[in-house]
């Protein structure tokens, strides 16, 4: 196997330009948050007269609003430097790479990974603010979609919920594959044992992997898919305005 070897040096790194940042928000979807209010357990208690879990309940909503505001604006961070390498040019054939191509794949590797990773801690944030809203009264650390389709939920949160499964089932391969399994985005030569009638068989990696390409069409249709859920969501709870 032919190995190019290139000297890369960190000046060589160059972040997204304002041109470029600009052309990468055109595709980015629209999310906010849910734009809880903040109100002191003082006034809440004292001056309300709310029960003392009614404003554990707000003050909570309030900071995992926060929270997903934070994870959003890393989402977004994320989405506009996998793209911009994306399009400064990652040819599809390996072997017609020149020294920038290097550079570009490095880096949207880095941040497709980042990506998905942000993608699902924003839904999962999103999974928080469900449970806190609707007093599931379930510990953080349990709550998950499987655990919350079983909960005694509106049924239009129940389908809202089953829909995002079912149209994120790539995006939760890929981001599975990033984060448990062998890279999808590394060509995959591992050799592959088998026995078959007591005859063992042992057969070369065919290289397959997911290309630049497929992973950025990808990150392309979740993104919107998490962003209407988020809409949706908003719609369901009667929240009007978003910060």
């Amino acid at each position: 196997m032919i190995v190019n070897t290139f000297e890369i040096k960190a000046n060589e790194f160059k972040y997204p330009s304002k041109e470029e940042r600009c052309i990468a928000k055109v595709d980015f979807p629209n999310f906010s948050n849910f734009g809880f209010e903040y109100k002191s357990e003082f006034v809440s208690i004292l001056k309300e007269g709310k029960t003392l879990f009614e404003t554990n309940r707000s003050n909570n909503l309030y900071w995992w609003d926060i929270c997903l505001q934070n994870k959003i604006g890393k989402l977004n961070n994320a989405y506009i430097n996998a793209i911009t390498n994306y399009n400064r040019s990652i040819p599809e054939n390996t072997a017609e790479f020149e020294k920038n191509n290097y550079l570009n794949k490095i880096q949207f590797d880095f941040y497709t990974e980042t990506l998905y990773y942000f993608l699902f801690s924003v839904r999962d944030i999103i999974l928080q603010i469900i449970n806190v809203y609707y007093k599931l009264k379930m510990n953080e650390y349990d709550v998950c979609l499987r655990k919350l389709k079983k909960k005694k939920l509106n049924g239009n949160i129940i389908s809202l919920l089953v829909t995002l499964v079912n149209d994120l089932d790539s995006a939760t391969k890929i981001r599975n594959a990033f984060t448990h399994r062998f890279p999808i985005n590394q060509a995959d030569y591992r050799t592959i044992f088998t026995k078959r009638d007591e005859k063992e068989i042992l057969a070369a990696g065919t290289g397959k992997k997911l290309t630049p390409k497929e992973i950025m069409s990808n990150i392309n249709k979740s993104l919107p898919v998490l962003s209407k859920f988020l809409e949706q969501l908003k719609k369901e709870m009667n929240i009007k305005h978003s910060r």
